[in-house]
């Protein structure tokens, strides 16, 4: 057996070299998923702030159409209200309160 010196410092030095290579290319991967990652959340906060105003925007026109529609009735029953029920009649100058007042009734 022949002991033989085997020098070393070339092999760490390839060692050490692929190794920065290796984490270079690591930092690149890493940077590239982050980048997309950060693109892709910014698209999804594009569609969400797009979708809750959509949401808003819809929101408000339901309840200003229910509101205008409730004003419409209120209106019509008023009036309607005020057509079969006079509460005081004009007769000579003299204003008189009638003897009944008819109020339409559902009776089941």
């Amino acid at each position: 057996v022949v002991e033989r010196y085997v020098p070393m410092e070339p092999y760490l030095e390839v060692f050490t070299k692929e190794t920065t290579k290796f984490r270079e290319n690591i930092d690149q991967t890493k940077d590239d998923a982050l980048s997309d990652q950060s693109t892709r959340f910014e698209n999804l906060e594009s569609i969400e702030n797009g979708a809750k105003e959509r949401i808003q925007s819809s929101v408000k026109a339901q309840m200003d159409e229910v509101i205008s529609e409730s004003e419409a009735k209120d209106a019509q029953k008023k009036e309607q209200f005020d057509q079969k029920c006079l509460c005081l009649e004009m007769r000579n100058g003299e204003s008189m309160m009638p003897r009944f007042v008819h109020f339409p009734v559902m009776v089941q």
